[in-house]
């Protein structure tokens, strides 16, 4: 298995490796301009103009970058992934319901344009965080995950289908995949967010890998057996978490939860089985 960090955005076109990469020259035209930016800047504040410069591969052998799409859960997203026959994250993470809802979908979309899905078209989004007990997590942890939802995220951000369907943004059959059980998650009322209680946490965390290092290795390890995903992105630091117990996490996992992860492969896609057969 992998870990992975993915991308915030992944809307460009994909484009071949026999192509022009034309992504690479559009970043090396910004690249320009905002050195002339920092140029000027640096002269006027008469300060010293300090640059990292990152060579990459001649661009004859450079590969094409990895592409994730980040689907949440609208039926455009991921028709327009399979389409392409692009990675997914599906669901970021949330509701197990909704999750498997859009493995399905997408495994029977991916078939439909030719294309099968295997477990390095899986990215699963985990929420970790290693501690000597599970309420010990909870205490920790908890704070930063109410403080992510109920002031962050649910401000600013329109959260709810229905809203999203009327400025246009997703269409009156963006939801008609899933499962009547998981409507509900994949409505995403901002209330959901805005009232979180600490007990709500608590009760997610019971099925969340939080806890003690084998308990998240494990939990990580039934989430890829049932989804299938050989790639996994981990998020330790929602909130305002405070630098040093972020390190301190990445630390712990580092040492006690990874080797476990990196010493299990997926070769297959049990749940999509069912659906492509």
């Amino acid at each position: 298995m992998e870990t992975a960090t993915v991308p915030s955005r992944s809307n460009r076109r994909p484009h071949r490796r026999h192509e022009s990469p034309r992504p690479l020259i559009i970043s090396e035209q910004l690249f320009r301009g905002a050195l002339m930016k920092e140029r000027k800047r640096a002269d006027r504040l008469n300060q010293p103009l300090v640059l990292l410069i990152v060579a990459l591969k001649d661009r004859a052998d450079a590969q094409s970058p990895s592409i994730w799409v980040p689907v949440i859960g609208s039926k455009e997203s991921i028709e327009f992934a399979a389409r392409h026959n692009l990675p997914i994250t599906p669901g970021l993470g949330r509701h197990q319901g909704l999750r498997d809802d859009i493995i399905r979908f997408y495994a029977k979309s991916l078939a439909a344009s030719g294309h099968r899905i295997t477990p390095d078209h899986l990215s699963l989004g985990i929420t970790a965080y290693v501690a000597d007990s599970k309420a010990q997590a909870v205490k920790e942890y908890g704070p930063h995950i109410l403080y992510f939802n109920r002031t962050l995220f649910s401000h600013g951000n329109v959260t709810e289908t229905n809203l999203q369907r009327g400025m246009g943004y997703v269409s009156d059959h963006s939801l008609d995949y899933v499962s009547p059980e998981n409507l509900k998650e994949a409505q995403r009322s901002r209330e959901d967010y805005r009232n979180m209680t600490m007990e709500d946490v608590a009760k997610r965390a019971e099925t969340m890998p939080w806890g003690t290092a084998d308990e998240v290795a494990e939990r990580i390890i039934a989430a890829v057996e049932r989804t299938g995903a050989d790639v996994v992105h981990v998020r330790m630091n929602t909130g305002a978490m405070p630098h040093e117990m972020f390190v301190n996490q990445i630390r712990l996992f580092a040492d006690r939860v990874l080797p476990k992860l990196q010493a299990h492969k997926m070769t297959r896609v049990p749940m999509a089985e069912e659906v492509t057969a």
